[in-house]
């Protein structure tokens, strides 16, 4: 399956394409948020990528998406949103074709993006011409989320998947783009309003690994510990003793969600 710039079609003058395909993504990317051990996508230990108050949250983020890529990702596959494209080397292999989006005012500025757009507005892509959407710490960063979502389900093809995670009990980030936080109910509504199934919503973390995360950033964030590597410790000692957490539904607080959105055929 080939992508050209004829089928990137520009919506908007405001919006720039740069599509040159695998090569530009290969020279450019780099490791960041993420690295691959024993076949699975780990979080790094560089606390220039990821802080280390955060590791919890990326730990049980990446044992999703770790599960989940294999089984949905394929052929066209956006990276809406992409930041660094810290998962690229993991969903590379499942996709014919990766599109690599952001905004300008992204704080993770990256060579390879193909398409630089406002997530907001109308995607500069064809009706269904994607096969997978990756948004991964993007929608609470959007002002306009079901637009997005909207656009989304237009670009799919039917049966395409969206692969997504937000937080819920987590600090406000990248300020001040940080909008939202919504409860499962929401995206369980919003999917079948929009036309989505939703085989996969599961919780990210639960209480214990909310208390754990927030004290990690109470003491990152304001005694100013941040760079002590015991937190990094304590957040690796914590992924493993209550890793058999990390989806609880028997408590009514977690850390976010991942989701798996697929697109229903006829609507």
């Amino acid at each position: 399956m080939k992508v050209t710039k004829i089928e990137i079609h520009v919506a908007l003058a405001s919006q720039w394409v740069n599509y040159e395909g695998d090569a530009l993504q290969e020279k450019y990317w780099k490791q960041t948020k993420y690295k691959i051990k024993n076949g699975k996508l780990i979080p790094t230990d560089d606390s220039r990528y990821l802080n280390r108050s955060s590791y919890l949250i990326a730990a049980i983020t990446a044992d999703y998406y770790s599960v989940y890529i294999p089984k949905y990702v394929k052929g066209v596959t956006a990276d809406l949103g992409c930041g660094y494209a810290p998962m690229y080397q993991y969903y590379r292999k499942y996709a014919e074709k990766v599109i690599c989006v952001d905004w300008e005012n992204s704080a993770h500025k990256n060579k390879m993006l193909d398409i630089r757009c406002n997530l907001s507005e109308t995607l500069p892509l064809e009706d269904e011409s994607v096969d997978t959407v990756i948004l991964s710490d993007v929608l609470e960063h959007i002002y306009k989320p079901e637009f997005l979502l909207r656009e989304i389900h237009r670009i799919l093809r039917p049966q395409g998947a969206l692969l997504l995670n937000v937080p819920f009990i987590y600090p406000e980030h990248e300020k001040p783009y940080d909008y939202f936080r919504y409860t499962e109910f929401y995206y369980r509504n919003i999917a079948r309003e929009l036309g989505y199934n939703i085989p996969i919503l599961k919780r990210i973390g639960g209480e214990k690994e909310v208390i754990r995360v927030l004290l990690g950033k109470y003491i990152e964030n304001y005694l100013g510990l941040g760079s002590i590597k015991p937190i990094e410790w304590l957040n690796k000692w914590a992924y493993k003793k209550w890793k058999c957490t990390k989806g609880s539904n028997e408590i009514n607080m977690c850390l976010g969600y991942f989701a798996v959105l697929t697109k229903r055929v006829n609507g």
